[in-house]
């Protein structure tokens, strides 16, 4: 009976696995850490082709087949939370043996208190309270320990106090001290966070080179796109051969089955003294079309067309000696819901080391026999579960005609 149980259980791990890795068609094998911790990994053009334009069908997967949460990371659109302590003003209105009682000035919003005290192992409760008069006072919050940790450099430790965002113009807090000696209180900051751009910011990652066909036709020229692969951008640069002074209305358009050109995706003007290079919603197309209205002059000769998308990497914590794939283009994948991604992790965007990638291959679809096993195995899968079932109730029949034996010959 436990035989049978653990193969089944084994079975069922088994199933699970492979599920987290159906449905993708691409992968890429990722060199070893030489140790374990953080690391990261830069999606190349090649990859991006190959994953949807939000990059959700993005997996790490480990040698046992399991995901591998991953933080993902486009630096020209992050802002980094940096915190600033804020000194607050203050006054300690009551000190002794009863209670300390400390009125803070605020009047802007706020949602934690730092009281610097000097070093001690002693613990007490108190109470927060808001007001806009000093006068009229409300709760925030009436049961807070105060639980200091000695500092082994310096001599006064810092107690952080979280608590519900309050503008009120003044706190109080009162620490209740039992007939015992009161906190020797030091100073009063509050943290807050700056958005500031992180350090780690480089320029647009360019796609491979792509080819032009130019068709000019009355007033409109046609200039067609084509890219070896169909790598998403969100950028686009233009060079116009011979062009001194112009201003053109430009569309940018997306094939359709009904229009060969489709309709506008981004519309912007070209001219002589403009960067020539401009941003729009991220497009993933292997062809698309440039719409250049000339009205009455000379059509422009475009001479190149450059498309580009945001250097973009992802972040994991990966142990040493184990092997990781990543796996892409899965149409049913839904972003993953990673605890990773809610933690704040500072030092991943510009201390990490990066990890090199292979090539990347085509997972072959299952070939009809290998289906057919994959049916065996269910078969067997199902035949097991069962057996375990028929087993289960075999027992429970015996067991309960062995006690209804046991109550007759207790009668007799």
């Amino acid at each position: 009976m436990k035989k049978l149980s653990s193969i089944f259980f084994c079975m069922l791990i088994t199933v699970c696995c492979n599920a987290q890795t159906e449905g993708y068609r691409y992968t890429a094998p990722v060199n070893k850490p030489a140790q374990s911790g953080f690391y990261n990994i830069m999606l190349t053009p090649e990859m991006k082709a190959r994953l949807k334009t939000d990059l959700s069908d993005l997996r790490i997967v480990n040698n046992s087949g399991k995901w591998v949460p991953h933080v993902l990371h486009t630096p020209f659109y992050e802002i980094a939370d940096d915190g600033m302590l804020m000194d607050m003003q203050y006054t300690i209105d009551q000190n002794n043996g009863n209670s300390t009682v400390v009125t803070i000035k605020s009047g802007t919003e706020i949602s934690n208190l730092i009281l610097f005290i000097k070093n001690t192992s002693a613990q007490r409760f108190c109470t927060l309270s808001g007001s806009d008069d000093s006068q009229n006072w409300f709760v925030v919050n009436d049961s807070i320990l105060l639980a200091p940790v000695p500092i082994e450099q310096g001599t006064a430790a810092g107690i952080t106090i979280h608590f519900p965002a309050v503008n009120y113009k003044f706190l109080k807090l009162n620490l209740l001290n039992n007939n015992k000696d009161p906190f020797a209180i030091t100073g009063i900051s509050s943290e807050n966070t700056v958005n500031v751009k992180p350090y780690f910011s480089p320029p647009a990652v360019p796609n491979p080179p792509a080819t032009i066909q130019q068709k000019d036709s009355g007033n409109i020229s046609y200039i067609k796109i084509t890219q070896a692969d169909a790598y998403p951008f969100n950028s686009l640069n233009i060079a116009f051969e011979s062009a001194k002074y112009f201003s053109r209305q430009t569309e940018l358009r997306i094939p359709s089955t009904n229009n060969i050109y489709g309709t506008p995706v981004q519309t912007f003007t070209v001219s002589n003294n403009s960067p020539l290079n401009f941003r729009f919603t991220t497009v993933k197309e292997k062809v698309f079309y440039l719409l250049i209205h000339n009205a009455d002059n000379l059509p422009l000769k475009v001479s190149n067309v450059q498309t580009a998308s945001e250097y973009t990497f992802i972040s994991s914590y990966l142990e040493k000696g184990q092997s990781y794939r990543l796996f892409m283009d899965n149409e049913a994948a839904v972003a993953p819901d990673y605890d990773l991604g809610k933690l704040k992790l500072p030092g991943l965007i510009d201390s990490t080391p990066f990890l090199q990638t292979g090539n990347i291959i085509s997972i072959e679809k299952k070939q009809p026999a290998e289906a057919a096993k994959k049916d065996n195995g269910k078969i067997i899968l199902w035949s097991a579960i069962i057996g375990i079932l028929l087993l289960l109730l075999f027992f429970t029949m015996k067991m309960l005609k062995e006690i209804n034996k046991n109550k007759s010959d207790v009668h007799l």
